[in-house]
């Protein structure tokens, strides 16, 4: 070998060793010098990650990634206050944290510009207390040590006019620096895995669209971080949205039965928004407060009602609708719990079940409807009306006041017809075939058939094909008391009869069985998630097991969809 040679080669492993040495010590500073010597990079950012300790390795492969692309001023990290503590409605910390060796530096003018504004108070325990913080600037902190950290704790229910004046303070200071906003926040809790990806479709498309009134609808622990941190996105003109991961653990795990968490993993950059349009509908069956309900929850609080559902099942939802039967009127109530006393009349103050649940929308078009006249049916619109739930339908067959038009990602119609007695039919086709050339999409939901039978009759058949004949999209009936049979016609799902969801029919097994159907749509499929659910003392719960099956057998069409997606769920693609 020529001497030169051989120095070139002791001064190339002098070289590299120098710089695996300078790796060891200094990998910050090398991130540093690399990413200075790509692209340029960013000068603001915004994340979404989960708190949810099961989806840590999928949030750590995250923001290692993100490491690489900016090399931030200051981090902003938010989440909810889990257990709506502490002196103000956002709290934060004025105390440096220590993360594996490192020191955590606080960004003090941030924070005493927040304190000084009286928007925060500084609680360092509160926040190291609660994992919605904890969680994430362990996994954040390491790759950004040379930042300083801005810790947002914020309660459920704090005020728009608050998040907006915090909103405010950091956006001034993120025009001078470069900012990485992180939103701690999980997703969907508590439901089944097919009911987390149905509430997750409308999260998503929220946070594509950036569309922060969409955002309140969503099913996550913290809309208020959302809101924030979607008006940090926008200001900074971060619009494109990237979806790293969406999950949850029942999937995870292949199991459709367990309580679920749901997390979605991703980044705001500067480009155009993202299409991702769906809409997403929750549909529940008969809901009788009355007689034996009433009796029962008449000083516990009818909110009571859903101590074993649970207050999540129908947020997520663009629309949530269940069958209304009978009157909430300002009529005393005649404590009468008698099985044949079928004039229903509702307590005002059973409008707490509807609003514990955040339904939205409710049909009046079935046969108990007028059973307190004319100034009952006024009452119930009244008091629905104030606690801001739609209604749609009449008592009695079919008019204008049959339509609910929402407009959503999808613009959308529901008609609901009582079939019970003679309706025009030739009025309801119009209607139909008048929402179809609108190009939207039409549900008609109508009040039909045998009480009791698990079958679906000739007649409801026969109109269910005309109306799809007509134009409509999806139908969903009820009345009969039971779960009845759904099948595919053209494409279009009928389900003949989603059965009770509070009743106090405890007569049969049938009568105290119910489903719930959690109805998405987007530009090229319909996917239905079958609930079954079942009643003990009047509190529907979801069904398990054994019976969760058989209900499921009994309830899904058996041909004509495209794709069993889960034991519970259908495709059928549009």
């Amino acid at each position: 070998m020529k001497k030169s040679d051989r120095y070139f080669s002791i001064n190339l492993g002098i070289v590299f060793a120098l710089f695996f040495v300078i790796l060891i010590f200094f990998p910050n500073q090398v991130r540093d010098v690399l990413v200075n010597l790509g692209p340029k990079a960013p000068k603001n950012v915004a994340i979404v990650v989960p708190h949810f300790d099961f989806a840590k390795d999928s949030r750590q492969k995250f923001i290692k990634q993100i490491s690489t692309e900016i090399i931030p001023d200051k981090i902003i990290i938010v989440s909810t206050n889990h257990f709506n503590t502490g002196a103000k409605n956002i709290i934060s910390d004025d105390v440096g944290w220590q993360i594996q060796g490192q020191s955590i530096k606080i960004d003090k003018t941030t924070n005493d510009s927040l304190k000084d504004k009286n928007l925060i108070s500084n609680n360092h325990d509160l926040l190291l207390a609660d994992h919605g913080i904890r969680s994430v600037i362990s996994a954040v902190g390491p790759y950004f040590s040379d930042a300083q950290f801005l810790n947002l704790m914020i309660k459920s229910g704090t005020p728009e006019a608050e998040l907006k004046a915090v909103s405010s303070t950091i956006k001034s200071e993120c025009i001078k620096s470069s900012c990485l906003f992180v939103a701690s926040v999980d997703f969907s809790h508590y439901g089944s895995n097919s009911l987390a990806q149905a509430h997750d479709k409308l999260s998503l498309s929220a946070l594509y669209s950036l569309d922060q009134s969409k955002l309140k609808l969503a099913e996550t622990d913290s809309p208020e971080t959302l809101s924030l941190m979607a008006d940090f996105a926008k200001s900074s003109n971060l619009t494109k949205f990237e979806l790293f991961e969406n999950s949850n653990s029942g999937l995870v795990q292949n199991n459709d039965q367990i309580e679920t968490t749901s997390w979605i993993i991703g980044k705001y950059s500067e480009g155009p928004i993202s299409a991702n349009r769906s809409v997403t509908l929750t549909f529940a069956g008969d809901v009788m407060l009355d007689r034996m309900v009433n009796h029962e929850f008449k000083d516990k609080g009818f909110a009571h009602i859903f101590d074993k559902l649970g207050e999540r099942v129908f947020w997520g939802s663009d629309i949530s609708l269940v069958n209304l039967e009978g009157p909430i009127s300002k009529t005393p109530i005649d404590d009468n719990i008698t099985a044949g006393n079928l004039v229903f009349n509702f307590a005002p103050k059973s409008v707490d079940a509807l609003k514990f649940l955040r339904l939205n929308t409710v049909s009046l078009a079935n046969n108990h409807t007028s059973n307190a006249g004319a100034s009952g049916l006024s009452d119930t619109k009244d008091i629905l009306n104030a606690n801001k739930i739609k209604y749609l339908g009449i008592p009695t067959g079919f008019s204008e006041d049959s339509v609910k038009r929402y407009e959503t990602d999808f613009p959308i119609s529901i008609l609901a017809v009582n079939c019970l007695g003679s309706f025009d039919k030739g009025a309801l086709a119009h209607a139909i075939s008048k929402e179809k050339q609108a190009e939207r999409l039409v549900v008609v939901y109508p009040h039909w058939g045998s009480e009791y039978l698990s079958s679906h009759t000739n007649s409801q058949k026969n109109l269910a094909y005309g109306w799809i004949d007509n134009g409509a999209d999806l139908v969903i009936g009820s009345h009969p008391h039971v779960i009845e049979d759904s099948e595919i016609y053209k494409n279009k799902l009928v389900i003949y009869s989603l059965g009770n969801f509070v009743f106090d029919q405890t007569f049969s097994k049938e009568t105290q069985e119910g489903l719930i159907v959690a109805i998405t749509i987007d530009e090229k499929n319909t996917t239905a998630s079958y609930l079954p659910i079942i009643s003990n003392n009047f509190q529907p719960q979801f069904a398990k097991n054994d019976v969760r099956e058989k209900i499921l057998d009994l309830a899904m069409p058996k041909v004509g969809y495209q794709q069993k997606l889960r034991s519970d769920t259908i495709i059928i693609n549009n």
